[in-house]
């Protein structure tokens, strides 16, 4: 059945000067007949329409469930939304050397410097092995995109040919002069060069290098997995200026750059400016800011495992001294050498360049260094008199190879800023996170990042990350 128009209304001329007669009986109660008639009409018409709106309805039920359950996430989500809208998510990232967050907000934000202890091997009275700790100038950037610290290269790298490029350095080059960005070398080998220390990455973040460069005539950028073993080049190039790679998986890169010469020709090879932006968009790099604030450390101050500057001075949580000779040694019945009441030392925990710490005792060892508590023990096979012990200790001080023991006090102890390194302190509690991508590292030392997440980046980031998980459970549908 058609649905039946409304015929043309009668309407009245003039209704502003009321010229004609204004007629009741024509614009009026003929024109409500009209209407009433159209309604009359089609009143079976709209009760089919309904019916069959009704029958569609029921065809359509698990239609209507799905997209009922949308707007049911959906509400949830932008609930979500609204509630941490007015929030402020404060975050503190674990510690580490190169930090790397994907939802700051650009307000002021914390960096805190914490020390490091490690030794390079397993050391004994025939295998001296030094305790590095932080010293000397700590240089920490806050930046939005740039990843690459050119600050510190791991290691010098020589070889006689690609692909071992990425081999130890040893003395077939000498090292005439290192600075920062430069080196110059004799080079004894056809391929010569430098390379970056491991650079955190994730699957599928497109990276663009750009850099400067003098005496560099190949590019290197290798992929390695988590646990830092080699898994492929991503590029391996004659030199650009600029170039764009992908990550294939999550784990590190190092971008390594080398020179050769057939004459084996004293050579000095230099980058710098070098920027590693990184963005899941390729294409949508911006425009890198940083921030640089260097804290400057004395010479001999050192900054141990755990230690950290705060608002009263420099934190340490651990301390060191010489052994020299000096100390009131003593023999005890186990051939084991004892020094009582050496200083308030908790047990067992610490490093010594020439005395493994033996944390199940001295009793079934040749060598071995153990704290107490408060008590230092030392136990050298080769060693049988306090005199024998005293001299060694004395020797090793004199040949400028000092035994150097290092633990943790049962109370830290605080020492004072200089001016400098309070101004330094005041300006890393006061940074600037830039928006959504804040990268922050040093060339030394462990850092923590404080910071204000961008509410809706970090609610949608983890919305997203929920999402992800849920497809990798599912298969990828």
């Amino acid at each position: 059945m058609a649905v039946k128009k409304i015929e043309t209304l009668n309407k009245h001329q003039n209704p502003a000067t009321n010229e004609n007669e204004f007629d009741i009986e024509n614009y009026m109660n003929v024109n409500w007949n009209k209407i009433k008639e159209v309604v009359d009409n089609n009143a079976d018409e709209l009760t089919t329409t309904q019916g069959k709106a009704t029958a569609l309805e029921t065809d359509n039920t698990k239609n209507k469930q799905d997209i009922s359950d949308i707007k049911t996430e959906q509400e949830t989500q932008n609930d979500l939304l609204e509630r941490t809208q007015n929030a402020l998510i404060n975050i503190t990232t674990p510690k580490s050397s190169n930090i790397n967050v994907k939802d700051s907000s650009d307000l002021n934000a914390k960096v805190d410097v914490y020390g490091i202890s490690e030794q390079n091997g397993e050391p004994s009275s025939s295998n001296i092995v030094d305790i590095e700790n932080v010293t000397g100038d700590i240089d920490i950037t806050v930046c939005n995109k740039n990843l690459f610290n050119v600050m510190k290269w791991k290691k010098i790298i020589q070889t006689m040919g690609y692909p071992e490029f990425l081999s130890d350095s040893d003395n077939s080059v000498e090292i005439i002069e290192q600075t920062k960005t430069s080196i110059k070398y004799n080079q004894k080998n056809i391929y010569c060069g430098v390379s970056s220390d491991y650079i955190k990455i994730k699957k599928g973040q497109a990276f663009e290098l750009s850099f400067e460069y003098e005496n560099i005539n190949r590019l290197f950028i290798t992929q390695y997995n988590e646990d830092k073993e080699r898994i492929k080049e991503l590029n391996s190039t004659s030199i650009l200026g600029t170039t764009k790679f992908i990550a294939e998986s999550d784990g590190y890169i190092t971008i390594a750059f080398s020179y050769s010469d057939a004459n084996l020709q004293p050579a000095t090879i230099e980058i710098k400016n070098i920027l590693l932006e990184v963005n899941e968009i390729t294409g949508s790099f911006i425009e890198p800011e940083q921030q640089l604030t260097t804290f400057p450390l004395a010479e001999g101050q050192k900054l141990y495992k755990g230690d950290y500057p705060a608002s009263d001075g420099i934190h340490h949580v651990r301390k060191q001294v010489v052994l020299d000779g000096t100390e009131n040694w003593q023999l005890n019945t186990t051939n084991t050498f004892i020094v009582l009441n050496f200083d308030n030392m908790k047990a067992n925990i610490g490093l010594c360049s020439h005395y493994k710490f033996a944390t199940e005792g001295l009793v079934n060892v040749d060598y071995g260094v153990v704290i107490g508590p408060n008590h230092l023990y030392i136990k050298d096979k080769d060693i049988n008199t306090v005199e024998e012990l005293k001299t060694y200790l004395a020797q090793q001080k004199a040949n400028d190879t000092p035994v150097v023991l290092e633990y943790e006090p049962t109370e830290e102890e605080i020492e004072p800023y200089t001016p400098e390194q309070q101004e330094a302190y005041n300006k890393l509690q006061n940074v600037l996170s830039y928006y959504n991508v804040t990268n922050v590292f040093t060339d030394k030392a462990l850092l923590e990042f404080k910071y204000i997440a961008d509410t809706q980046t970090w609610v949608l980031n983890k919305i997203n990350n929920t999402n992800q998980q849920v497809l990798n459970l599912e298969g990828g549908n």
